[in-house]
């Protein structure tokens, strides 16, 4: 839904198989076109994840080094918040 174009007023047309084009409509949009390319450049920016894999690696140091006999898997660690 936050990526559907309709919203800030154009629609997507396919012309004989080629590249989509994006038309302006006779409508008017619910959100500006500069707020739906700002939201649309935010969800397509990889972000960099930051887990508390420090925090993690002190508690649990075992982690990768334990195998499972049965699926020959390393086995990791995690807390459980239940």
């Amino acid at each position: 839904m936050i990526s559907n174009p309709v919203y800030c007023g154009l629609i997507p047309i396919k012309f004989n198989c080629e590249e989509q084009q994006m038309v302006k409509g006779s409508h008017d949009p619910l959100i500006s076109e500069t707020m739906f390319h700002e939201v649309q450049r935010i969800i397509t920016t990889k972000r960099k994840v930051t887990a508390i894999t420090d925090n993690l690696k002190a508690t649990f140091f075992l982690i990768g080094f334990l195998i499972c006999p049965l699926c020959d898997r390393k086995l990791s660690g995690s807390f459980s918040r239940g």
